[in-house]
């Protein structure tokens, strides 16, 4: 059930209401608006139920209101007066006059009052009724009626259950209803009241142009008013979860996150044992082989893109992939139906949006074999914070985090110090040569010493290099001698490639997929499943955003002087 429910219809000019008797006949029916306490929770009356029968075929978007899920969840006298009562308001704007919607809104019973009425605007100053009343009767154009709705317990809890609190609210959204109705903020013109009903309390309002050849509204405006609505009430909700990016709220099941941190953790202690993602990843590989521009998923061509689709969705098939995507998929669903009615359509891994990075990283990592460069998985079975001995320091306590500041210094002093991790880090750094200039024999060194030292990730890169590294260099034999070492410690690495050995002569493609695992871990880890939402109303939004700007342009044009300042020089 969504937290909080828009609708808006319009009025078109010069049609006044002609259901006038169905109004009243549904107005002044008997039972519905005063039931006795008593037989509150007794089954709806035969009349009740043909009331309803005859608003659902009326009136049909009736069916997505807050009161008609609660009345079919527990059919009962009290649901079945709460949702007629609704029906009839939400569609008063269709079956009376102009004027008369004005009038009904601001002084119907349970109408938060401002004076003499309830009804408010964009002004501070009073707002006379009669005149706007006649405004609205005289408008030659199309008024709008949106209709925002809460459930009481929210309402409470946020303080939206009073005029003042609404009346900010909407005064702040104001731009955003114009640009949706398609009306220049300087026509936009609306009134609206609070209205304290029972399970709902809910606005009412009434907008429309100066101008009356502009305004209209499409139902992607209506979602994305929402959306702001939405956001701007829950925003202290939204804070928290963007903030510490953990499901405590009631709309959000924490058990999903917490089984999603444990399927990445294993996931990313995982090997995969896939032959179709082997071979694919090579044919990609000699395809990127006639490639002329950027190695990156958007400049590939039509034939090359439906490779890298495939072999992301084979990668989706793998265990781990599929229950941690699904995982996300539900935290995401869980929060999104706050604010939307419909949930979202759950697709695949290679066409979700949010995982875009997933297909470059098999295009990086489908060049890397394309060019030959050697690389080493990630420490299997150390989680982070955990990759490297404590006595190397905080700059360095993820052995194989390439974002980790390189103190080269330090590493080597702490090498010959007799620490295997940093001789493990060094032999590391100068065999894939990332952060320094690339140097085997170096590399080899250090890597020896932190094997023979017995580091199990060690012995398993030294190994794997041995096998599929420099081709002068290989040796199989003491390959195979570092990688029974390693696996004899338990690496799950080591293991897996001995047990391929049959698939070597393709070289390290054999742990192509092995490595896009860990790499999805990395992302999904990094892609929290909340829409783009922001945590801030959206006015102060625009606002935050005019200012980056203004210190981007600062910047660039603070170093465009700087660079001609050089070249005078």
């Amino acid at each position: 059930m969504p937290r909080l429910v828009f609708k808006c219809s319009y009025l078109a000019p010069n049609k006044p209401g002609d259901r006038g008797n169905y109004a009243i006949y549904l107005a002044t029916r008997d039972g519905v608006e005063v039931v006795p306490n008593e037989s509150r929770d007794l089954t709806p009356s035969n009349k009740q139920r043909e009331l309803i029968e005859k608003i659902l075929i009326d009136f049909p978007s009736a069916k997505e209101s807050l009161e008609y899920e609660e009345y079919i969840a527990n059919p009962t006298i009290s649901n079945a007066s709460e949702f007629l009562t609704n029906a009839i308001e939400e569609n008063r704007s269709s079956v009376k006059g102009r004027d008369g919607y004005v009038t009904y809104i601001s002084e119907r019973k349970r109408t938060a009052r401002v004076g003499e009425h309830g009804l408010f605007s964009s002004h501070d100053g009073p707002v006379v009724l009669s005149r706007v009343a006649d405004e609205i009767r005289n408008h030659p154009g199309n008024v709008w009626t949106p209709i925002i709705s809460l459930q009481r317990d929210d309402a409470v809890r946020l303080h939206y259950d009073n005029a003042e609190t609404w009346r900010a609210l909407l005064r702040s959204h104001a731009d955003t209803f114009a640009k949706w109705l398609k009306i220049p903020p300087n026509d936009f013109v609306w009134y609206a009241a609070y209205h304290d009903e029972g399970h709902h309390p809910h606005v009412h309002m009434v907008c429309y142009s100066r101008n009356p050849r502009q305004g209209y509204l499409t139902k992607d405006g209506i979602r994305e008013i929402r959306a702001s609505i939405t956001k701007d009430i829950f925003r202290h909700d939204l804070d928290e979860i963007y903030r510490d990016q953990t499901l405590h709220r009631n709309e959000v099941n924490t058990s999903s996150l917490d089984a999603l941190k444990e399927m990445i953790s294993a996931m990313s202690d995982s090997v995969v044992d896939n032959r179709e993602i082997m071979l694919r990843m090579e044919e990609l590989s000699n395809r990127l082989r006639f490639h002329k521009g950027k190695m990156v998923y958007g400049y590939l061509r039509p034939p090359v893109k439906a490779l890298v689709n495939s072999i992301v969705d084979e990668l989706a098939d793998e265990p781990h992939v599929a229950a941690a995507y699904e995982k996300w998929c539900i935290a995401r669903q869980e929060i999104i139906s706050s604010y939307k009615d419909t949930p979202e359509s759950t697709v695949p891994l290679s066409q979700n949006k949010e995982f875009k990075s997933v297909r470059n990283m098999v295009v990086k990592e489908a060049a890397r074999l394309l060019h030959g460069d050697f690389t080493i998985e990630h420490a299997a079975g150390l989680s982070s914070g955990q990759r490297v001995n404590d006595t190397i320091g905080s700059e360095h306590d993820e052995v194989d985090n390439e974002n980790v500041p390189v103190d080269m210094e330090k590493l080597i002093s702490e090498a010959e110090k007799g620490n295997d991790n940093a001789s493990y880090r060094l032999g590391k750094l100068f065999l894939t040569g990332e952060c320094v200039q690339k140097n085997a024999a170096e590399g080899l060194r250090w890597m020896t010493l932190a094997a023979k030292s017995g580091n199990q990730h060690a012995q398993y890169a030294l190994g794997k290099f041995l096998l599929f590294g420099d081709e002068g260099l290989h040796d199989v034999n003491a390959a195979v001698h570092w990688l029974e070492s390693s696996a004899s410690q338990g690496n799950i690495y080591a293991s897996f490639l001995l047990q391929q050995r049959e698939q070597w002569k393709y070289g390290s493609v054999v742990m192509a997929g092995t490595r896009m695992l860990g790499g999805f871990a990395q992302i999904i880890a990094s892609t929290p499943p909340y829409p783009p939402l922001g945590a801030v109303s959206p006015h102060l939004d625009q606002k935050r955003r005019r200012e980056l700007q203004q210190k981007k342009g600062g910047k660039i044009m603070q170093q465009q002087i700087e660079q001609k300042q050089n070249q005078t020089l």
